[in-house]
Order: structure tokens, then sequence, then C-alpha cells
């Protein structure tokens, strides 16, 4: 189901984004569940944030549910009543998280784990909430783009992983010429060990 573009007044791009999503995700998870049982979509800024539907449709993850369901649904009727599907949800802020266990209740055919926390410091708990055959979509789409990626290296690396990282180009771009010392060491973080000043 594509979005609704009337949810999305003021934040048009997340609608570019989320349109994305929709079609991009169920491709992958119908295509993907063929070989692997275990499928798990990983959110690690979930938000809500300024949604409209009533349902949380208009949200990243309430797509990626939709998304999950659907493949789900579509393999058991193909005789693979087998395919787990299970979404990890991250929010750090109290107030988003506490309205991310909405959720739960919405879709009692996917295994959703909540995490109130930041999504660097939980990629242990993340990791060891993956079964080790499962494939895995991550989703990385932070307010920002101070992201310490060494410490989320090992969630990326994984195998039978794929990673959507959503970022601000232009603003990293701009700040990048800022003599500013924070700004500098979250743009290390963001980039280790690629002499990104140099290029």
């Amino acid at each position: 189901m594509r979005p609704d573009l009337a949810n999305y007044e003021g934040r048009e791009q997340a609608y570019v984004k989320h349109h994305f999503l929709a079609d991009y995700v169920e491709s992958l998870v119908f295509k993907i569940a063929s070989a692997y049982r275990d499928v798990v979509y990983v959110d690690g800024f979930s938000g809500p944030w300024k949604d409209q539907g009533e349902k949380f449709e208009d949200t990243s993850f309430g797509i990626a549910l939709q998304a999950l369901r659907r493949a789900k649904a579509a393999w058991a009727k193909l005789g693979r009543p087998d395919v787990t599907m299970t979404a990890l949800l991250v929010e750090k802020d109290p107030e988003a998280y506490a309205r991310l266990q909405e959720i739960v209740p919405l879709y009692p055919d996917i295994s959703i784990r909540t995490f109130n926390g930041d999504f660097v410091e939980i990629v242990p708990e993340l990791l060891a909430a993956i079964p080790h055959r499962a494939f895995s979509f991550v989703l990385m789409d932070p307010k920002g783009w101070n992201i310490d990626m060494k410490a989320v290296a090992p969630l990326l690396r994984r195998p039978n992983c794929e990673i959507v990282f959503n970022f601000m180009f232009t603003m990293i771009n701009w700040s990048a010429s800022m003599p500013n010392i924070a700004i500098q060491a979250g743009l290390e973080r963001l980039m280790p060990d690629t002499d990104w000043k140099d290029v």
C-alpha cells in the first residue's frame, strides 16, 4: 500500500522516503523469504514523529510492518507458514517510545521487540536478538548525522544484511568546512578512517 500524500503536509521529504520503503521493502522481503526462514527488520530511529495516520501507516516502521505482514501471508498461502517476520524498533526519546508501544497489539502476526535507548549503544542487544541464520534489513534514519559508525559496524557487517542509511548530505557537506571541534569530531565518527577532509 502506497503512503497517502494527504498525511504528509509539511514533511514531503518523509513521503518520498516512505514511498521508497513501501515499494522496496515489500519486494525485498518477499524475495528474501524464499531463501531465509527468518526475516528481521531493524529500525534504529523509529519515532514516531509527527505521524498523522490512525495506525502509524505514515511512519517508516508502520510501512515496514505492513510489508512484513503481506510477505508472511503470501508465503503462508504458498505452503510456507514457517516464515517468521520480526521487527526490532529502537527509540531513544521516552515520549516517542511510549507511543511506539501502541504498534505491538496491531500486528500480532509479527514478532515486535522495542528498545528504549540509543541505537548505537544497543547494537550488541540488537545483534543478540537477530537469529544467526536470519536475513536482516536495517534502516538508519537519524535526526542529523552524528553516528559512530565504528560502533554500529558489527550490526552492519553481519552476513545476510542490507542497510539503508538516510542522512542529510547537504547539511554534512556544508558542515564539513566548519572549524568547530564538535562538528569535526562528529564527521570523523560518521566517516572514520576515510580521509574525508582531503577528499
